[in-house]
């Protein structure tokens, strides 16, 4: 942003994506204006690791990535599988094993297995210090982070949610007229 010259801006991210934009408001507060994290993961999932995050951080253990992998992958994403075209699921599936993305996928499974404690933000002590605009986005059937994780969030003290049925974890994918509506509400709200 300092590059660009941009002073401050409004962040929106996904599941891990949704985790930096937070970690960007707690580091460097002055950058942003509305922060908009559509099922952030470091949320309390009280110990039990959920489906889609099992399957998400051992997708590149193992013998690695495969088609079968991506597609059950994929289908931990949303509400209803059906709604994942094979063609998509063709095109994406090599993005998942550049060199780029093999070297640096942030999604793995921590040193000593699925046993070991993940990093959770929820119970970091500076949330109640964010004075930016929340605007959490949920589905109710997310399978990856589950709903109940945004109870975890409670200490921002100026937040709101927007949850959405019949929903996975990629509510911008399963309802995006929907989402675009309520986001574009919150970003332009006086």
């Amino acid at each position: 942003m300092q590059t660009l010259g941009i002073k401050k801006a409004h962040l929106l991210g996904g599941s891990f994506g949704g985790s930096a934009a937070l970690y960007t408001a707690l580091n460097y507060p002055e950058l942003v204006d509305r922060l908009v994290l559509v099922a952030p993961g470091g949320g309390d999932i009280k110990g039990q690791l959920s489906p889609g995050l099992i399957s998400l951080l051992t997708y590149y253990s193992g013998e690695g990535p495969s088609p079968e992998k991506y597609k059950a992958l994929m289908n931990n994403m949303v509400f209803d599988a059906s709604t994942l075209p094979d063609a998509l699921l063709k095109e994406r599936f090599p993005l998942t094993n550049t060199p780029e993305v093999l070297d640096g996928f942030p999604l793995r499974l921590p040193p000593g297995g699925l046993n070991q404690p993940l990093p959770m933000l929820f119970n970091d002590p500076r949330l109640g210090n964010i004075k930016a605009p929340v605007f959490f986005v949920w589905g109710k059937n997310d399978a990856v982070q589950p709903i109940s994780a945004l109870d975890s969030f409670s200490t921002l003290p100026n937040q709101t949610a927007q949850t959405i049925e019949a929903c996975g974890h990629w509510p911008y994918w399963e309802h995006p007229e929907f989402f675009n509506k309520t986001v574009m509400q919150f970003l332009t709200a006086a």
